[in-house]
């Protein structure tokens, strides 16, 4: 039995290399946090909350806020082991980032106390995962100089963010077109997700493809083309444009499952569904015959690397996409994992989720 004897929270705001543009708009830093649990046997577990406004517009006040008020309660918490943590635990259904920051940490310290890792208790399936790396919004030119040091380093997927934001609609598409174009023609040996951040309607998504002449045939995935709720658009841009479909902002759970039949892939993120409940869609998901992909929002290797360690212990996903550590000016967590261009290696004898945040970026307890 595990019991809880602190919990506290802290910010953790890192700069990036450069802005991370999506449809929805760019971060020039990744306003995170931390939660740091300490368990009665000393043993401590660290989790990370990465809100995206952009994406969901959540927040890091919001999410501490929400925080500041629960953990207080929280304190003398008892739970059996890592995947039974108890109703008490808040949902924080208006901040799920904010529940992923807390179960992480619970799991982590946990885990850790049994001498166990998260990579192991999901099945330790594959030690070495291979990420894309993602060409943020922005003009042809800097799509064409992202995509040149991308296959330099020798990612051999390339994310391309569309839905460029424009007053005319047509110059908006046609941007994205030459976008497209540009890395393809500068990365020629790489295969090609688009990812629409729900920018689209079904028709323009449908143009968007087909105006890619031959280059489409190395467009692996679409993902969420259409807007959350436009479940009958996913479906009709996967048929018309003969590409798979990823379903992100349509699947926050495995309750989304139900009405995303027949999308082909289903992105996992821990910042939307939490550490338990990504493992229960995982699960589901497979057993109903998706594919899979692992996602991330605007994290640090700590959280990067849970999501490596859950999708390289079930193993069996398609497509990962596990890139924004490379994104950040400076790094604050260290160990869990290694990479070198596009490998994910995992420290098999990591203990919990395997990351440590460095000691210059913790704050000294209240």
């Amino acid at each position: 039995m595990h019991r809880v004897q602190s919990f506290r929270w802290q910010r953790l705001d890192i700069p990036m290399r450069e802005p991370f543009g999506i449809a929805g708009g760019a971060q020039l830093v990744a306003n995170n946090g931390l939660v740091i649990v300490t368990l009665a046997d000393g043993t401590q577990g660290v989790g990370e909350a990465a809100p995206f406004p952009a994406v969901n517009a959540k927040t890091q006040a919001a999410v501490e806020a929400n925080l500041l008020g629960a953990l207080p309660n929280l304190e003398g918490l008892e739970f059996s082991d890592w995947q039974t943590l108890p109703k008490s635990v808040p949902a924080f259904d208006t901040t799920p980032t904010a529940r992923t920051a807390l179960e992480l940490a619970l799991v982590d310290a946990a885990l850790r106390s049994e001498g166990r890792s998260l990579w192991e208790v999901c099945g330790k399936q594959e030690l070495e995962l291979e990420t894309d790396i993602t060409v943020g919004t922005g003009d042809i030119e800097s799509a064409r100089q992202a995509s040149l040091r991308a296959a330099g380093d020798g990612f051999r997927c390339l994310k391309i963010k569309v839905g460029s934001k424009l007053d005319d609609p047509r110059a908006a598409l046609e941007l994205d077109r030459a976008r497209i174009l540009a890395v393809g023609e500068s990365a020629p040996e790489a295969s090609l997700i688009l990812d629409g951040n729900a920018a689209y309607d079904s028709i323009h998504a449908v143009e968007l493809v087909e105006s890619l002449g031959d280059l489409r045939r190395r467009v692996a995935l679409f993902e969420q083309p259409t807007a959350k709720h436009d479940i009958r658009g996913l479906l009709e841009v996967q048929q018309r444009a003969q590409v798979a479909v990823a379903a992100d902002e349509s699947c926050q759970g495995p309750e989304s499952l139900a009405e995303l039949r027949g999308v082909a892939v289903i992105n996992v993120k821990l910042m939307k569904s939490g550490v338990l409940g990504a493992v229960r869609l995982i699960e589901e998901a497979k057993a109903r015959g998706f594919g899979l992909m692992m996602g991330g929002m605007v994290e640090s290797r700590l959280a990067m690397g849970a999501a490596a360690s859950i999708a390289a212990g079930f193993g069996g996903f398609s497509f990962i996409d596990l890139d924004t550590p490379l994104w950040l000016a400076e790094d604050p967590c260290c160990e869990g994992y290694t990479q070198v261009g596009p490998s994910i290696r995992l420290a098999p004898d990591a203990k919990g989720h395997g990351a440590r945040v460095a000691p210059a970026w913790l704050n000294e307890p209240a």
